[in-house]
């Protein structure tokens, strides 16, 4: 028998899987967690581009133009990110939903 639990995931699943699965939902629901974890990163940048202008320029060899360059990684980082993290959850969740399934259909069996 399936407990209250697995048949209240099953109802879920089968009604959001499909909307679940396209990249605006991935990107609307994973940006979030992605620029919440890039935030220390872009901070640290900041901070060491206007508070010591010459520090970085000494250590990168170079003057402080590459500041968009390293912020548009940061930001392409933070959307990969996102997209891998919420297909990675669409996957565990369609995993458990797929091992769900075959219990109830292994219980169904006389």
């Amino acid at each position: 028998m399936l407990s209250s639990k697995e048949i209240e995931f099953l109802e879920y699943w089968e009604k959001n899987r499909h909307s679940q699965k396209t990249t605006a939902y991935r990107l609307r629901r994973g940006l979030p967690f992605s620029l919440l974890f890039i935030t220390p990163v872009l901070v640290t940048i900041v901070l060491i581009y206007f508070a010591s202008p010459d520090w970085y320029a000494k250590i990168s060899g170079q003057i402080s133009v590459s500041l968009p360059v390293i912020l548009i990684a940061v930001f392409l980082f933070a959307f990969l990110f996102s997209l891998m993290r919420m297909q990675f959850q669409w996957e565990a969740y369609e995993q458990q939903y797929l091992e769900i399934k075959a219990k109830q259909a292994q219980h169904d069996i006389p």
